[in-house]
């Protein structure tokens, strides 16, 4: 056992000496222990997000589209509303969690090629139709289990762009 001298400059050294090596130890096995707790936690959730986007990817398998209704391009924008939140999967159709006159304005854009467009007159932008074709609505509204998305898309056009659209623009970027 050490028997500093007490007094002296050269015990008080040694204790001082002791005293931070074995403070700095303690620390030293906090932080150890603190960084595995950490490292434990953090793999657990990378797990934990690997099993749940696992089961996601076959439910969006789930949902079939028809065939005037699947295309590269709306696959595409379905995709990234599922990613925004904008549409739930559920069982074997869509859930569309923002307003209807949202998804016609999608839906224009996707199968009738309508597009946002601003006057030089107005700094917002107006939705303009694109292609005179039929909108596929009944294929739409059976898909998002919705009704009269034909008469949304249809009173709205030629209008201001419905409040919001510009979330559903950045799908299209």
């Amino acid at each position: 056992m050490l028997r500093p001298s007490w007094g002296t400059e050269t015990g008080t050294a040694v204790i001082v000496g002791i005293s931070t090596a074995i403070g700095c130890a303690i620390t030293l096995i906090y932080a150890a222990e603190d960084l595995y707790q950490k490292k434990r936690i953090k793999g657990k959730k990378i797990a934990e997000t690997e099993s749940v986007q696992k089961d996601m990817v076959p439910d969006h398998h789930k949902v079939t589209l028809p065939p005037r209704l699947d295309t590269e391009l709306a696959r595409k924008i379905f995709d990234k509303a599922i990613e925004e939140g904008y549409i739930i999967i559920d069982d074997d159709h869509y859930e569309w969690t923002l307003n209807k006159v949202l998804l016609a304005y999608m839906c224009g854009r996707i199968y009738c090629e309508d597009y946002p467009e601003k006057t030089k007159y107005d700094d917002k932008p107006f939705w303009m139709p694109g292609r005179v074709e039929l909108f596929p609505g009944t294929e739409l509204d059976k898909l998002f289990n919705m009704k009269d998305l034909t008469q949304s898309r249809h009173t709205r056009k030629n209008k201001a762009a419905p409040t919001g659209s510009e979330k559903i623009d950045k799908l299209f970027e």
